[in-house]
């Protein structure tokens, strides 16, 4: 059967779009988040795209652009896709002519049609990744969390610059540092940067992402390297979710499958995996 085209989605298909997401809450926690807070058309420089009826979506894929927009041919930043597979291609084949995402992020088998849709182009970074949830702490020692201060914007801006070039092999202080301690910045001032200091020292960060009625999904992990080896990640987590499990049903995160430090840490805090994931950089 041949798919409509794809098309951008507007507030007439948001029934349709949640019927969608609530399919797999805890793989869509993120777009769920995004369409509870925004809406489909409340997100000054995200798109929503899709394919299907007002009726019934068969796929759908949230696009974060810069804002203002800088025009075509400009790459968005992140795309975030759902659905049946050949609707992620069709969306992606869509997005050429507006230059596409830089970033994919997602259920495997969406987001390598989405990537196919878009010509197949070279990755900088082709990550094989994986879903995990929890909704029980397993017992074990815990960290003394608190939530980050503004006085300490430069040192956690430091840590959370040197997490990303870790992870993505891009420091994002080379292509704008201004807005890399802005996004910081923001993130303290809300409340949703977790840390754990030691003699001054913080020995392990992380970051509080989407988070609603449905659960909360987080990431931005970083553990000094001289101090890894100890538990803490796993001790910190420990503590996050206890903090955050309170007030909502699951928290997940997505990690790479070759980071197996980071496996057996999230499964001693308590996680378990479910969905494989993608995550895909030009």
């Amino acid at each position: 059967m041949e798919l409509p085209a794809a098309r951008r989605l507007r507030q007439e298909d948001q029934s349709a779009l949640r019927a969608l997401l609530r399919e797999d809450e805890d793989v869509n926690l993120f777009l769920l988040a995004a369409l509870s807070g925004w809406g489909i058309e409340g997100n000054a420089g995200a798109r929503w795209w899709g394919v299907g009826t007002r009726a019934r979506l068969l796929g759908a894929t949230w696009i974060g652009r810069p804002f203002p927009d800088p025009g075509p041919m400009v790459p968005a930043g992140l795309a975030v896709p759902y659905g049946q597979p050949e609707a992620s291609q069709a969306v992606g084949a869509a997005l050429v002519s507006s230059g596409g995402p830089r970033m994919v992020i997602g259920p495997r088998a969406e987001s390598d049609a989405l990537w196919e849709g878009l010509g197949w182009p070279r990755p900088r970074i082709w990550y094989d990744q994986r879903l995990y949830l929890c909704r029980a702490v397993l017992p074990g020692k815990r960290l003394p969390l608190r939530r980050a201060r503004l006085d300490e914007l430069e040192r956690v801006a430091e840590l959370a610059a040197r997490m990303m070039a870790e992870d993505l092999g891009k420091d994002p202080r080379e292509e704008d540092a201004a807005d890399h301690l802005r996004r910081t910045r923001d993130r303290i001032q809300t409340g949703r940067t977790l840390v754990s200091v030691e003699g001054g020292e913080i020995v392990f960060k992380l970051d509080v992402g989407s988070q609603s009625g449905m659960g909360t999904q987080v990431g931005g992990t970083w553990v000094p390297p001289h101090r890894r080896g100890e538990g803490l990640a796993t001790a910190g987590m420990r503590a996050a979710c206890e903090l955050l499990l309170p007030h909502s049903p699951r928290v997940t995160l997505h990690v790479n499958e070759a980071n197996t430090p980071a496996v057996r840490s999230y499964l001693s805090a308590g996680f378990v995996p479910t969905s494989p994931f993608r995550l895909a950089s030009l």
